[in-house]
């Protein structure tokens, strides 16, 4: 049986709810652009912040 941990608390140990499948999101990045005034498009500067951050991403979870 295996089950999630959210917070402090196990799906499976706390409650007695067995996992069937679980499914996470791909994490989509948060861009950093900068328009240019009378350039064509904008400047991808989000890797130039030292590291890529990412959006929030949903996990569905199916249990027994």
């Amino acid at each position: 049986m295996w089950g999630l941990t959210i917070n402090d608390k196990h799906t499976f140990d706390d409650f007695g709810l067995c996992c069937l499948s679980c499914t996470l999101d791909s994490p989509e990045p948060r861009l950093y652009t900068i328009d240019i005034p009378g350039a064509d498009g904008v400047l991808d500067a989000t890797a130039a912040r030292g590291r890529v951050t990412y959006k929030n991403r949903t996990l569905t979870a199916e249990f027994d």
